[in-house]
């Protein structure tokens, strides 16, 4: 009976996933129990980011309208979930309004609006520590949750680390499947905006980018956006943690400081949906119904 035998000997390595193994009688320290919580998030995120990679998986489309006679542009960002290139989802829960003013200061020509994911430690909780010198017990406060959260950026060029279908400006550093430049945190140029978020009632529901005459939404999905992940080029993996979510194109007035209309631009935003989806909705194989519209409210008898 002949048996395959391997050609050469065997290269063994160690991934960088570990967990935790318990056995009776064993002392647990606070480590173990972090170890079974740390190994399953790690987990998620390598499968997230290998999956899918970095993008908008729904919602968080973007409208910006002038206000205060074009000296001021409000910018309102929808709902919706997104994965950043380390795999950590964004999740915003509700209608964001961010009114930027740059005083008298001219408007950018364009305006890139960013989701990023950020954590907040909270749930304080007193801690034991034993006794000090004197003899008293002596005690310190740790803070016992992690929240996820979410933060809106504006910049005024395209930001050098950050999810996107449009290679970053200068220097030209990505290669398979990498979003961003990890020699420079942004471009150079590329400054924040410092925006001044203000809370508004809600206003009218970002329109889609491009509609048959049916009426069915058809979104602009870059084929060259896809190329790395079609290839089986593994995601990208450096450190990133903001999606571009729109690029806002402005229609600028006199000297640059008034803004007379702007458009949000969607073929810079790197959708999840084609990688579910594949070549299928690109060549016109799946076609997306459109939404049927909600049944009217019954009258009262």
């Amino acid at each position: 009976m002949k048996t395959s035998q391997a050609l050469t000997s065997p290269s063994i390595g160690l991934a960088t996933l570990v967990r935790p193994r318990f056995s009776p009688g064993l002392l647990l320290e606070d480590e173990d129990l972090t170890a079974g919580v740390d190994y399953t998030r790690e987990l998620n995120r390598l499968l997230f980011r290998s999956l899918f990679g970095c993008g908008v998986i729904c919602g968080l489309t973007v409208e910006a309208k002038p206000m205060c006679h074009g000296r001021q542009l409000q910018i309102v960002i929808e709902p919706g979930l997104a994965l950043d290139c380390m795999g950590d989802p964004i999740h915003v829960t509700g209608r964001q309004t961010v009114t930027y003013d740059p005083q008298c200061d001219p408007f950018p020509a364009s305006i890139w609006v960013t989701a990023c994911y950020l954590e907040k430690c909270c749930r304080p909780r007193d801690v034991s520590c034993g006794c000090d010198d004197s003899g008293q017990d002596s005690t310190q406060v740790e803070r016992t949750r992690i929240r996820d959260g979410f933060e809106i950026k504006l910049y005024s060029q395209q930001p050098g680390c950050a999810c996107s279908c449009e290679k970053p400006q200068a220097p030209k550093t990505r290669q398979g499947g990498q979003c961003c430049d990890d020699q420079a945190p942004r471009a150079p140029g590329a400054a924040e905006i410092p925006p001044t978020a203000t809370a508004t009632a809600p206003g009218a529901v970002a329109k889609s980018d491009q509609q048959t005459d049916d009426g069915v939404p058809q979104p602009r999905y870059p084929s060259d956006c896809y190329l790395d992940h079609d290839r089986g080029v593994c995601a990208c993996d450096c450190g990133c943690n903001c999606v571009v979510v729109a690029r806002l194109d402005l229609k600028l007035g006199e000297n640059a400081t008034v803004v007379e209309d702007a458009s949000a631009a969607s073929d810079v935003v790197r959708f999840i949906r084609p990688v579910l989806l594949g070549d299928a909705l690109q060549q016109g194989i799946i076609t997306l119904p459109p939404a049927k519209a909600a049944a009217p409210p019954a009258k009262p008898s």
